[in-house]
C-alpha cells in the first residue's frame, strides 16, 4: 500500500507534499469544529447557580442602559415552545412548565448585534469599549467583557426567547432630566430551543432564525423569556427569605445599581430586596460606615448601649447602670478613665440612639505589610453592621430596647439577619461572589456570648465597588473571586484594616464596661490597673482596720454585761417602790416597759456582736489566704520573669532559624551545581576543592549562626559580664550590619561617651536584637514605599544610656501610650505578634534600667527614636570579669 499520509517538517511543523511514492493526493481541508455540549459545560463551569445566571441577564440591561428591569418568575403555570404565552398543559403538546421573565426599556439589540452579542460565543464588543474607556449612550462603563455571560441562561430552562425593539431614536424624559427615552421601529424575535443542541453533531449544524419585522415605533427595550425551567425546586423550596438571600448575593440589597431599578415577583408575590436589608443594617447596635479616596481610609462607627446588654445578671445591672440615662454617665467615665486611648479611637459622645461614636482614618500604605507589592485599588465605600442573634419575641419590658429593630420578633430578625450575614462586594449594584468569611472574621472570634470583634454569623455589610473607579481590581471568569494583583492586595489590607477597627473599639469599650460594672457593684477604692502585690497590701490593711474594730466590739461587750446588771437592778427597785406608801403606780409602769425595751436592746446588741465575732474570724481566715496567695504571687513572678526570658530566646531562634534556612538554600544549591558539574568531568578537576571551601565556609557561617543563641541559654541565664557598652555590641553590630546592607539599609554605632556595665550578655543581646529588628521593618516599608532613598539605623552610645534612632516612620499616635504593653503593634494584621517591644521593656527592667520613647519637643518632630536608660547597670568594676 502506498503511504499517502501527509508528511511535515522538523522546522515549523508544516504539511509538505506527500512522498513520490504517492500515486495520487488525498488530503483534505478541516478545521475545528465545537460539541454542543461544550456550551453546556462552559454555562455550568462559569455560572454557579440560577440566581447568577439571572443577575447576568440583569447586568445585559443595565449595560444597555436600562433604568428599569423587570424580573417575573412563575413556576406554576405553562407555557407554549412556539409563542412564549401561557396556556394550559393539555390544549399545546409543546407545553413546559415554567418561565423567568426578564424585561428592561433600554436601548434594545439590532439583528447584527444578535448575532455577534448573543450567537457567537465570547465575542464581546464592551471588551473593547472598556479598553478604551469608552461608555455607554447613557455614561456607563460596561460591567460584561468576556462574553461568556450570556452562556448561564440555557441552564435555566430548555428554551430561550428573545424579543428585542432596538433603539433608533431618543427623547429627553422631560426639560429638567438628563434622561432620554428610546425608541424604535424594528421588532427582532428569536427562538432558542437547546433539546435541538443535544441531538446535534456541531454547532454548525443547528440553525437559528432570527425573524425582523417593522412595528409602530413604541419604546425600545428587550424580554428575555426563559421557558420550561430546569431547576424549578432552587425557587419554589424553602422561605422567602431563602429566595432573597440567594438573589442579593447577586443584586445589591443595599444601593441600587447606578441608575438602575429592579423589582422582582416570584409566582405573584413581590420579593422585597431592599426594605429589610437596610432594616437590618439600622437596627444592629454597632454600626460601621467607611470610605476610601484618594488613598486614604475613614472609618465612622456608631454604638448603640444594647451592646453592653448581656444575658442574665448582666442584663440586670445594664438596666440599673445604662438605661436610666441612655448610657450617657458610662460614657462620660469612659472618656475621661481612657481619655487617650479614646483619643487615639475618635471617640465621642453621641444621640439618645448611639451612646458612643468613634472616628479613624488611616493611608493605605500604613494597612500593608512591608514586604508586600500593592497599589491603590481606587475610590470605594460601604457599611458594616453587627448584631446579636436572640431568638425571642419582642415583648414586655423588653420592648422599649427593640423597637427600633422594626421586626416583629427577635426570631424574625434572627433569621433575615442570618440569611444576609457576610460582608458582600458589589461592583455597581451586581455581587461578586466571595467565599463567605473572606476576610477572616472567624479570626476574631471568641467563645460564649463574647463580642470582642466581629463574627461572620452576626455580621452583615457591604462594599460598593464601581467599573469606572475599581478597574485594578479584577474578577476571574466565574466572577466569584478576584485576581491577585496589586490592586487586590492594596484593598483586601484596607478592608482588614475596616474589621480590625471595629475590634479595637469594641475591645476598649468591652473591657472598661466591665470595669465600670465591677466597681458599681463592688465599690473599691483600688484603681483597675491595681497589681496584685496592691490588692494583697490593700486587703491587709482592712483586715489590720477589722482587728481594730474587733477591739472595740470586745469594749462593747463589757459594756452589755454592765447594761445587763444595771437592767436587774432597775427592776428590782421597781418592785420594791410597788411595796411603799407613797407608790407611783404609772411610775411603776413607765420604769417596767423601760426595762423591756433596754433588755431587748441589749440583747439584739449581743447577736450583732457576735455576728461581728463571725465575720472577724472569716477575716482573719481571708487574712491567711492573703498571705498565702502573697507567696504564691512571688512564685508566679519568678515564674514570669522565666517564661519572657524564654520568649525572648524563642524570637531569636526564630531568626536563627531563618538565617540557617537562607544558608542552607544557598548551600543547596551551590551544591547541586557542582555535582552536575562532576557528573560531566573525566577525570575531575579542582573545582572539587573550590566546593569543599565553599561548604566549609557556609558550616562556618551555621556555626556562627548558632553561637548567638548561646549567651541566652538557660545555664548561662544569671551570669553578667563586666565590660564596655561598646564591646558587647560590636559582634550583634558586626551580624545585623552584614545582614542588613543586602537590604539597602546602613547601621552605624556613634559613641559619644562609651561606659563599663555589669549586665547579663544574653539579656542584652535580645534587647538590641528586638530592636534593631523593629526597627528594620519600618525602614524596610519606607523604602518599598520610596519615601526614603536608603535606609538607616543608628545606635547612640553615651552614659548612661543607649539610643536606636531610624528614619522610617514615626510611631503612630494610635499606639505611643500603649506601646510597651503587650500585644500592642501598629503592624498589620498577621504580621506583628505586639510581643517584641514588651519582651524588651521586661528585658531592660529586670536589670534595673528603663526604656522609653523619645517624644517631640520644643515643636521639633523626632525620628523614631527608643532610649534605654542603663544607669542601674553602670559599673566601675574591673573590665573582663564575670559574676553569677
Amino acid at each position: 500500500m502506498n503511504d499517502v499520509r501527509p508528511h511535515y517538517s522538523h522546522a515549523d511543523g508544516n504539511k509538505v507534499s506527500p512522498t513520490p511514492e504517492s500515486s495520487e493526493d488525498t488530503s483534505q481541508e478541516m478545521h475545528f469544529d465545537v460539541h454542543p455540549s461544550v456550551l453546556f459545560k462552559l454555562g455550568e463551569d462559569l455560572i454557579s447557580d440560577d440566581a447568577q445566571a439571572l443577575a447576568e441577564l440583569i447586568k445585559n440591561s443595565y449595560d444597555a442602559d436600562a433604568t428599569a428591569v423587570r424580573v417575573i418568575v412563575d413556576t406554576q403555570h405553562w407555557y407554549s415552545l412556539v409563542t412564549g404565552e401561557r396556556v394550559d398543559q393539555g390544549d399545546d403538546e409543546q407545553a413546559v412548565l415554567g418561565r423567568i421573565q426578564v424585561t428592561d426599556n433600554g436601548t434594545g439589540m439590532t439583528v447584527d448585534a444578535i448575532r455577534r452579542g448573543w450567537l457567537t460565543v465570547s465575542y464581546s464588543q464592551k471588551r473593547a469599549m472598556k479598553a478604551e474607556g469608552g461608555r455607554t449612550r447613557g455614561m456607563r462603563v460596561p460591567l460584561g467583557d468576556k462574553g461568556l455571560g450570556r452562556l448561564g441562561v440555557q441552564r435555566l430552562g430548555r428554551a430561550v426567547l428573545l424579543d428585542t425593539v432596538p433603539a433608533t431614536r431618543f427623547e429627553a424624559q422631560n426639560e429638567k432630566s438628563s434622561v432620554q427615552l428610546a425608541y424604535g421601529s424594528e421588532r427582532a424575535h428569536l427562538m432558542i430551543d437547546w433539546d435541538r443542541f443535544g441531538e446535534a453533531e456541531s454547532l454548525g449544524s443547528v440553525t437559528l432564525t432570527v425573524a425582523s419585522e417593522p412595528v409602530d415605533e413604541r419604546p425600545a427595550g428587550t424580554s428575555i423569556s426563559v421557558l420550561g425551567l430546569s431547576n424549578r425546586g432552587y425557587w419554589t423550596d424553602g422561605s422567602a427569605v431563602d429566595l432573597q438571600r440567594e438573589l442579593t448575593s447577586v443584586i445589591s440589597p443595599y444601593d441600587r445599581a447606578s441608575g438602575l431599578g429592579v423589582t422582582v415577583t416570584l409566582n405573584g408575590r413581590g420579593v422585597d430586596l431592599r426594605q429589610e436589608a437596610r432594616k437590618l443594617l439600622n437596627a444592629a447596635p454597632w454600626q460601621m460606615s467607611f470610605s476610601f479616596e484618594q488613598g486614604r481610609l475613614l472609618v465612622t462607627s456608631r454604638m448603640s448601649h444594647q451592646v453592653l446588654r448581656g444575658k442574665g445578671r448582666e442584663r440586670r445591672v445594664y438596666r440599673d447602670l445604662i438605661t436610666n440615662d441612655g448610657g450617657y454617665a458610662f460614657a462620660q467615665h469612659l472618656l475621661e478613665a481612657k481619655k487617650k486611648k479614646a483619643a487615639e479611637r475618635g471617640m465621642a459622645h453621641g444621640d439618645d440612639q448611639h451612646f458612643l461614636t468613634f472616628r479613624y482614618s488611616v493611608d493605605l500604605a500604613d494597612t500593608v505589610p512591608s514586604h508586600v507589592t500593592f497599589a491603590d485599588p481606587g475610590d470605594f465605600l460601604g457599611e458594616i453592621s453587627s448584631y446579636a442573634l436572640e431568638r425571642e419575641s419582642i415583648t414586655g419590658d423588653e420592648a422599649p430596647d427593640d423597637d427600633a429593630l422594626g421586626f416583629e420578633s427577635r426570631t424574625e430578625f434572627a433569621e433575615y439577619a442570618e440569611a444576609l450575614s457576610g460582608i458582600r462586594v458589589f461592583r455597581d449594584g451586581f455581587g461578586i461572589r466571595l467565599p463567605k468569611d473572606w476576610l477572616a472574621l472567624s479570626d476574631q472570634q471568641t467563645t460564649g456570648s463574647s463580642w470582642y470583634g466581629l463574627r461572620p454569623r452576626n455580621t452583615a455589610g457591604y462594599v460598593n465597588l464601581t467599573v469606572e473607579h475599581n478597574s485594578g481590581l479584577l474578577e476571574t471568569s466565574n466572577r466569584e473571586a478576584f485576581q491577585d494583583t496589586p490592586a487586590w492586595r492594596g484593598f483586601y489590607a484596607l478592608m482588614r484594616d475596616v474589621t480590625a477597627e471595629a475590634r479595637r473599639c469594641l475591645d476598649l469599650v468591652r473591657r472598661e464596661w466591665n470595669e465600670y460594672r465591677r466597681e458599681s457593684l463592688n465599690p473599691t477604692v483600688l484603681p483597675g490597673s491595681a497589681s496584685p502585690a496592691e490588692i494583697v497590701e490593700h486587703i491587709e490593711e482592712r483586715i489590720v482596720e477589722a482587728q481594730h474594730s474587733s477591739r472595740a466590739a470586745e469594749t462593747a461587750r463589757a459594756t452589755v454585761e454592765k447594761l445587763a446588771d444595771s437592767v436587774e437592778k432597775l427592776v428590782s427597785s421597781s418592785k420594791s417602790s410597788e411595796s411603799a406608801v407613797w407608790s407611783d403606780p404609772e411610775l411603776a409602769r413607765s420604769v417596767a416597759q423601760a426595762a423591756v425595751e433596754v433588755e431587748a436592746s441589749r440583747l439584739a446588741l449581743e447577736g450583732s456582736l457576735q455576728e461581728l465575732d463571725k465575720a472577724w474570724l472569716a477575716l482573719r481566715e481571708v487574712s491567711g489566704s492573703a498571705a498565702l496567695l502573697q507567696e504564691k504571687l512571688a512564685v508566679a513572678d519568678r515564674r514570669i520573669t522565666e517564661a519572657w526570658e524564654a520568649v525572648a530566646l524563642g524570637l531569636s531562634a526564630e531568626l536563627l532559624a531563618h538565617e540557617v534556612d537562607n544558608i542552607g538554600e544557598r548551600l543547596r544549591g551551590r551544591s547541586y551545581q557542582i555535582t552536575e558539574y562532576l557528573r560531566a568531568q573525566d577525570p575531575r578537576d579542582a573545582r572539587v576543592l573550590g566546593f569543599a571551601d565553599h561548604v566549609r565556609a557556609s558550616a562556618s557561617e551555621l556555626l556562627r549562626q548558632s553561637a548567638r543563641l548561646n549567651p541566652a541559654l538557660r545555664f548561662r541565664r544569671d551570669r553578667k559580664t563586666v565590660a564596655a557598652l561598646g564591646d558587647l555590641l560590636t559582634p550583634l553590630i558586626e551580624y545585623h550590619r552584614t545582614r542588613l546592607e543586602t537590604a539597602d539599609i546602613q547601621l552605624e554605632v556613634v559613641i559619644h561617651q562609651d561606659f563599663r556595665v555589669k549586665i547579663n550578655e544574653g539579656k542584652l543581646s535580645q534587647i538590641v536584637d528586638n530592636l534593631i529588628l523593629n526597627s528594620e521593618y519600618w525602614v524596610r516599608r519606607s523604602l518599598a514605599q520610596n519615601l526614603i532613598e536608603r535606609g538607616r539605623i543608628t545606635l547612640t552610645i553615651d552614659t548612661p544610656r543607649l539610643t536606636i534612632t531610624d528614619n522610617g516612620p514615626g510611631v503612630s499616635p494610635t499606639v505611643q501610650d500603649s506601646l510597651f504593653e503587650a500585644f500592642v503593634t501598629a503592624k498589620p494584621e498577621r504580621h506583628g505578634r505586639g510581643l517584641g517591644l514588651f519582651v524588651v521593656r521586661q528585658l531592660v527592667e529586670s536589670e534595673g534600667g528603663e526604656i522609653s520613647l523619645l517624644e517631640e519637643a520644643s515643636g521639633v518632630e523626632l525620628p523614631r527614636t527608643f532610649e534605654v536608660d542603663l544607669r542601674q547597670s553602670r559599673t566601675t568594676d574591673a573590665l573582663g570579669e564575670v559574676t553569677e
